[in-house]
């Protein structure tokens, strides 16, 4: 990370600590706004996507540091409103019988999303004529 981005260790825990405080201070806040609006966890859901979505784009077309530093704490702050907007949004779509099977449902394809999302590195990097091949060429996907 020093080399890459320029953050040591101080500035990582420091990140860290800020993305907590924003999680704290922002949970009430979008309670109160998915419970006002009558659909006011769309414009939750809406928001995290796409603002976090640009974000990593940005920082994936610059590699610049400040930018992924922002990314995450935007993420953050809008992950409680992703987070309290999808569980208000299973409620209100269905039906209190099914309601259990539908989350639980929801949150396998979620968890399986996750899962598969972290085996392309460990993969890429066991292959030695694909670890040679990114070495040679200096186009670092993911720090090695």
């Amino acid at each position: 990370m020093t080399e890459s981005f320029g953050l040591d260790s101080a500035k990582i825990r420091l990140i860290f600590s800020i993305l907590g405080i924003i999680q704290l201070i922002l949970t009430p806040v979008a309670g109160i706004v998915v419970d006002r609006y009558n659909y006011g966890f769309i414009n939750g859901l809406i928001l995290g996507n796409v603002l976090s979505g640009a974000f990593l784009l940005v920082f994936a077309l610059t590699h610049l540091p400040f930018v992924a530093v922002l990314t995450m704490i935007i993420s953050s702050g809008l992950g409680v409103f992703h987070s309290i907007g999808y569980d208000v949004m299973m409620a209100m779509i269905s039906e209190n019988r099914f309601r259990a099977t539908i989350y639980s449902g929801m949150m396998a394809v979620w968890n399986g999303m996750f899962i598969i999302g972290l085996m392309p590195p460990p993969v890429y990097n066991l292959n030695p004529l694909l670890t040679q091949n990114l070495l040679k060429t200096k186009n670092y996907v993911f720090s090695l």
